[in-house]
């Protein structure tokens, strides 16, 4: 559906997998779809592909460190890189290998994270187009990550000139001009992306249905597919009426609840150390987070059915919250189709 979509308006995808740690199963998942070029930020999960077998595509979205520089140049086929330090780097490396990288500059246009200002761009072009063992196929920008900056007719006109700047420098076209992440779907969809835009890097949309830049829900789309199942520890019946001094808690928080009286509460055991407890939304309705400590969440289950010690209570996670999920030692994960 969202391949579809962003074909309409001539947009390729390359499909981010750092929400899901680089699983191999939903990277191949993503091809099979008809994605084809993956994503990630962290050259663990690259390696993780592939080892788990996945041989498409894969850019690096964030710039090496210089001592990430051989296994960048050796996992990824495109390194999304701004800086003229870690250009050479990846140059010399390239060189001595005997091998050509290729690398995409990011140009910061107000998100104030990675990427080159427009005005030092043209200097940064001719010195990558100078070096040997370096090619300058692509170019990039972003949205909403850092600052909360949103994609605009204005700003985006800004970049496909900066992108026209840059070719008439380096003599060719670019193979890639990344306009965006997901939350550049709803400018897409308005028609203010220049031509010169050829490609969105798509992790939360792809992954739970949703365009990024105000949660709302892509049409044909659905949000359940990753679920967080959690065990109960402990069962009981509590009277939420606190009495004597209180400070924060171990997270640093003040804590107040949003029941009163007795209520019949479960313990699990999934806490801060292993997801964003704040982004989980439990599957039964009638289970609510109460609060959470770095192990431990306590629930309400008083109008729910009778839960006991072992049973598992189950929770779609936000964006962030499987991203967090995906990645802690605590957790493990499983592939389930149907």
């Amino acid at each position: 559906m969202l391949r579809d979509l962003c074909a309409e308006h001539g947009i390729a995808i390359s499909g981010v997998t750092k929400g899901v740690g680089g699983h191999p199963d939903v990277a191949r998942l993503m091809l099979e779809a008809g994605i084809h070029s993956l994503a990630d930020a962290r050259l663990e999960n690259i390696r993780r592909m592939r080892v788990g077998g996945i041989t498409a595509p894969i850019h690096l979205l964030r710039p090496p460190g210089l001592g990430e520089i051989a296994d960048a140049v050796r996992l990824a086929d495109l390194i999304f890189v701004s800086n003229r330090t870690t250009i050479d780097a990846i140059a010399h490396h390239a060189r001595a290998t005997g091998c050509t990288a290729k690398i995409a500059p990011m140009v910061d246009l107000g998100d104030m994270r990675e990427g080159v200002p427009p005005g030092d761009l043209p200097e940064l072009t001719d010195h990558a187009r100078a070096l040997d063992g370096v090619e300058m196929t692509g170019l990039g920008t972003n949205f909403a990550c850092h600052t909360g900056l949103l994609p605009t007719r204005e700003n985006l006109a800004v970049f496909a000139g900066l992108t026209e700047q840059v070719e008439n420098r380096i003599g060719r076209m670019l193979e890639i001009v990344s306009g965006g992440n997901s939350a550049a779907l709803l400018a897409m969809n308005r028609g203010e992306f220049p031509p010169k835009i050829t490609h969105l890097r798509l992790g939360e949309s792809l992954l739970f249905g949703t365009e990024a830049a105000q949660g709302s829900a892509i049409p044909g789309t659905r949000g359940d597919g990753f679920v967080i199942a959690a065990e109960i520890l402990e069962t009981w019946n509590r009277d939420t009426d606190i009495c004597g001094p209180r400070t924060r808690n171990a997270l640093g928080e003040e804590v107040s609840f949003k029941v009163s009286g007795r209520r019949h509460m479960a313990v699990l055991g999934i806490g801060a150390v292993d997801t964003v407890i704040s982004g989980l939304a439990a599957v039964d309705p009638n289970v609510e987070v109460l609060g959470f400590s770095s192990d431990h969440t306590v629930v309400d289950i008083s109008n729910a059915r009778r839960f006991k010690p072992g049973d598992l209570l189950r929770f779609v996670p936000s964006y962030s919250a499987l991203a967090t999920a995906m990645s802690s030692p605590y957790l493990c994960s499983r592939t389930l189709k149907g």
